[in-house]
């Protein structure tokens, strides 16, 4: 179970820091021209969004195993 919580700790360590790099770029891009034509933003904007969901579901389901096999 350490391993298993250990590796969720990375995803959300990665997670973390794709947001920070996502909020990096915005600052970046409000300041250029590329704004409009760049879909990096967009495109990241929704891949983080079902990550975060997808990662909110996985830590549900781990928090729901340790009750199971604390029983």
């Amino acid at each position: 179970m350490t391993e298993l919580e250990s590796e969720i700790n990375v995803l959300r360590t990665g997670l973390k820091e794709i947001e920070k790099e996502l909020e990096y770029h915005r600052n970046v891009s409000s300041q250029t021209a590329f704004q409009q034509t760049d879909k990096f933003i967009s495109v990241m904007k929704n891949f983080v969004t079902v990550a975060s969901y997808n990662f909110s579901e996985l830590e549900d389901s781990l928090n729901e195993m340790k009750t199971k096999v604390c029983m």
